[in-house]
């Protein structure tokens, strides 16, 4: 399953940090594809970053931990 959550994030660009799109998204379907995205760090280790990083900090924050890096 975490194989095919992989497939599911953006090739051409960094993933956004918005609950509409993968990897946020795959969070929020049910209990079971929240663990295993949540225990997926491929599924985080891209992220675009906006020009105001100080209002999105605490997103940044969880997305890195996330990610394990």
């Amino acid at each position: 399953l975490s194989q095919i959550f992989v497939y599911c994030l953006p090739y051409d660009r960094h993933s956004l940090p918005t609950s509409h799109l993968a990897p946020m998204l795959l969070t929020r379907i049910c209990r079971q594809w929240r663990e295993v995205t949540m225990g997926t760090p491929s599924l985080w280790c891209r992220l675009s970053v906006s020009e105001d990083v100080q209002q999105a900090a605490f997103c940044y924050d969880t997305w890195l931990k996330r990610s394990q890096g």
